[in-house]
């Protein structure tokens, strides 16, 4: 049985634990840089993202997926990047049968100093693993 939880974003990433809870595999989302008429741009890697999860299909897979949502200050763009994303790997999800969840992203809410909606950055995430009891270190992600 493998756990497996996507950050969806294109800086996001995606962990693959097993039926222990032991770190498995750890990927950044595959986004190359494509030259353009005015600079450059990250896109979707939609076969290297379906190439992640293949290993993983068959019975006995859960994904926990972060929901896409907007967030005060961001830019249309940005806004849109976050939605095809998450629309991108649900269709993955579903072509390779693999059930999932789709988690609310995590909030500063309860941290001192933080801003009301404001998203949680790495040292959160960590110490919210640790406050589960979860016995994850969370390692260096490796692209």
């Amino acid at each position: 049985m493998y756990h497996i939880g996507i950050d969806p974003g294109l800086s996001g990433a995606l962990a693959v634990l097993d039926h222990a809870g032991a770190l498995v595999a750890l990927y950044d989302v595959p986004v190359p840089t494509l030259r353009t008429s005015r600079g450059s741009r990250t896109e979707y890697d939609l076969p290297g993202m379906a190439a992640l999860l293949r290993p993983y299909t068959g019975a006995g897979v859960q994904v926990l997926i972060e929901e896409a949502q907007a967030m005060p200050g961001q830019g249309t763009r940005s806004m849109f990047q976050i939605g095809l994303g998450f629309g991108v790997w649900l269709g993955i999800l579903g072509a390779l049968g693999l059930a999932h969840t789709r988690n609310p992203p995590p909030r500063l809410e309860a941290q001192p100093g933080a801003h009301q909606g404001e998203r949680a950055g790495p040292a959160q995430s960590d110490a919210a693993l640790s406050e589960c009891g979860s016995a994850i270190e969370a390692p260096s992600r490796q692209g």
